[in-house]
């Protein structure tokens, strides 16, 4: 079509429904159904599935399997939504990003994922200072395993996530903060709190509190714990690095935490311990194909600075 020719109505209807059939279609996978992605878009059911049929028929292809009332992706339905959501994202978001671009405004919502354990090392102070730069920004928090939360940062669900990571995905950018190694905690009277440094093999029988089960801590615990034909003696499963300290500290057992999350002014003994683990990672990671707004920005500024300055004290 030349320029300056007039579309036909059809292809003006369809240019100006795009967007709708992209965000039915992108719900629909995000939330694994047409009646959930009705309630989240403020649509009806009917709505939502004929813009899911209008845009395959416009592609040509089937991007959902329909079986007994269910619709499942196909492989032309995975890759496509690939493609669709950071469009989606970027097209929803333009208004905002003007905004702060031109106004030095910003209302926006900062979507952070956090582990049980990673959220409470890093994130409380970069809120902070994040809520002074720019006190209209409001923050969520999203608490899931290290799977979960890249799912929900690779479906837009999340802006931003603290993460322990050691191999960094090619679709993500990950700005390592801080380095923190495997120590023992005990009580203040235990013996092995005397310890210059103790082998894990001087735990073997000791009760313990340990992460909670079916996380990756409790996981790679256990791992650590098999490679000398050991299992941990169980005395307490605890969700918190600091609630399992202060567990320890009246006697309910001793405990392997990161070395960051102790404070000395806790009253507990704390002891290197020689293990062949790597030490883990701790830092925040960001989708590479993001539009990233004002307070995602400042998030990553502040990250920054914590890097240059802990490189610094060292």
């Amino acid at each position: 079509m030349r320029i300056g020719a007039m579309m036909p109505p059809a292809e003006v209807r369809t240019r100006r429904d795009r967007l709708k059939q992209l965000r039915a279609f992108c719900e629909v996978m995000r939330v694994d159904g047409v009646s959930r992605a009705a309630e989240v878009l403020g649509s009806s059911q009917p709505a939502v599935s004929n813009y899911v049929r209008t845009l395959e028929a416009d592609l040509g292809t089937a991007l959902f399997f329909r079986q007994h009332g269910r619709l499942l992706p196909t492989p032309y339905g995975r890759h496509f939504y690939r493609l669709a959501v950071p469009l989606v994202e970027g097209l929803l978001r333009l208004p905002s990003l003007f905004e702060e671009e031109h106004f030095n405004e910003s209302f926006e919502v900062l979507r952070i994922g956090v582990g049980q354990y990673s959220g409470g090392l890093l994130l409380p102070r970069i809120v902070r200072q994040l809520q002074e730069r720019l006190p209209q920004v409001r923050i969520q928090l999203r608490t899931g395993t290290g799977a979960e939360r890249l799912a929900w940062l690779r479906s837009f669900e999340l802006d931003v996530v603290v993460t322990a990571m050691a191999a960094t995905p090619p679709d993500v950018e990950f700005f390592p903060v801080v380095n923190s190694d495997v120590v023992l905690v005990t009580p203040k009277d235990h013996p092995l709190g005397a310890r210059k440094r103790v082998l894990l093999t001087d735990l073997d029988g000791q009760p313990m509190v340990v992460p909670r089960a079916r996380t990756q801590i409790r996981t790679i615990l256990n791992v650590m714990f098999g490679m000398y034909g050991m299992r941990p003696n169980v005395a307490l499963e605890v969700d918190r690095w600091d609630a399992m300290i202060n567990h320890v500290a009246v006697g309910t057992g001793i405990a392997l935490v990161p070395d960051l999350s102790v404070d000395e002014r806790m009253p507990v003994c704390k002891v290197p311990v020689k293990h062949d683990f790597n030490t883990r990672i701790y830092g925040v990671a960001v989708r590479r194909d993001q539009l990233r707004g004002l307070a995602a920005r400042k998030f990553l500024e502040i990250v920054g600075a914590d890097i240059v300055r802990g490189a610094g004290d060292t």
